[in-house]
């Protein structure tokens, strides 16, 4: 519980390298909690790391497929990935 607060009060300071580690540490004391990995895939999308994110989104899902956040947020990581393929050929 500790680590995930220091991990919150690093996000509101857009820290999110070392919240990542937070959660890390979170995560390996209890990794059944789905909150954790969805927070970590919030974060690695924050800093365009979509592939991975998307991993942890499926990891939240899997801990906790009822709570409708998990996949709204791996919807809107999936927007933004497709998003890349679609502005440079707008440019085009």
């Amino acid at each position: 519980m500790k680590n995930s607060v220091i991990a919150n009060a690093l996000n509101t300071i857009n820290q999110f390298e070392f919240e990542l580690e937070y959660y890390d540490s979170a995560n390996q004391i209890n990794p059944e909690i789905a909150d954790y990995y969805y927070v970590k895939a919030d974060n690695l999308e924050n800093m365009n790391r979509f592939e991975e994110a998307l991993e942890y989104y499926d990891s939240a899902i899997q801990k906790n497929p009822e709570k409708a956040d998990y996949f709204i947020g791996k919807g809107i990581c999936k927007t933004k990935i497709l998003s890349q393929y679609f502005i440079p050929i707008k440019k085009f």
